[in-house]
């Protein structure tokens, strides 16, 4: 655990854990915590870093990213202020979003592991099934950081 919440470092969980979990034991969110940036809902994995972003920090990477460079935060499946990582994430993360159910959550990690990771987001339009529609719905809540 790092970033925005009380007491940063490593915590242990149960295999399954979610978000929410990892930041009860860090103590919760610090005060300039940009909470609704985080999906706590999603299922962590071993070795994850989660970062929790502040106020501050979301502004600056809403404003660089309408500037066309979006950084990204931490490592792991939901870092990046809770968006799913499409090149990590299982099928039950991948299936937290929009327009994304069993079958094309399946599609996807099988795509990854056949072709390799995903470069840059639009990327994911080349699975069956995800094209403009649900792109439009999921691009604000994916990312492909390293």
């Amino acid at each position: 655990m790092a970033g925005a919440v009380r007491t940063p470092g490593v915590v242990k969980l149960a295999r399954g854990a979610r978000v929410y979990e990892a930041i009860e034991l860090a103590g919760g969110f610090a005060k300039d915590a940009a909470i609704s940036a985080v999906n706590q809902a999603s299922v962590l994995q071993d070795g994850q870093q989660l970062y929790i972003v502040t106020v501050e920090e979301q502004k600056t990477k809403q404003l660089s990213s309408s500037e066309g460079s979006l950084e990204t935060s931490g490592e792991g499946r939901v870092a990046d202020a809770g968006k799913v990582n499409i090149n990590q994430a299982s099928e039950e993360e991948l299936m937290t979003l929009p327009g994304i159910g069993a079958s094309k959550a399946a599609d996807i990690v099988r795509y990854r592991e056949e072709q390799g990771r995903f470069e840059q987001i639009e990327d994911i339009m080349n699975i069956s099934g995800i094209k403009e529609a649900v792109f439009g719905k999921i691009k604000d809540k994916i990312t492909v950081q390293q």
